[in-house]
């Protein structure tokens, strides 16, 4: 009776240790607050709007951002599922800080160009 109770108890710890690693995973999702892909608008005569429509109807700032959320994201969930190594975390957080940083710079000499451009037309 013993052994029999004893491998049950530990098949229940394994399961609440995979469920606590889904909740943890669940929590890491929420907190990284990513900004969804707008869908496209749906027009009167119930035609969907293309990729290209969106893109030509949305600034480079914007397509750069929604893509940039988008990689940021899949970094954080690739760090979280496959490295075990602290300081490889660490770096890696680092690496994206800076690229989100030149990605910032991007988007705001993208702006500087467009209003250049707008204030010559």
């Amino acid at each position: 009776m013993d052994v029999m109770s004893c491998s049950a108890n530990s098949r229940e710890k394994t399961s609440s240790k995979k469920r606590k690693k889904k909740r943890r995973l669940r929590k890491t999702v929420k907190k990284e607050n990513v900004k969804p892909v707008k869908r496209p608008r749906k027009s009167l005569d119930g035609s969907t709007t293309t990729k290209e429509d969106w893109i030509s109807t949305h600034s480079d700032s914007d397509i750069i951002e929604v893509l940039s959320d988008v990689t940021n994201f899949e970094i954080s969930m690739w760090m979280y599922e496959e490295s075990t190594n602290i300081d490889e975390c660490i770096n890696m957080e680092e690496s994206i800080n800076m690229d989100k940083q030149i990605i910032k710079e991007d988007i705001n000499q993208i702006d500087k160009n467009s209003k250049k451009k707008s204030i010559m037309n």
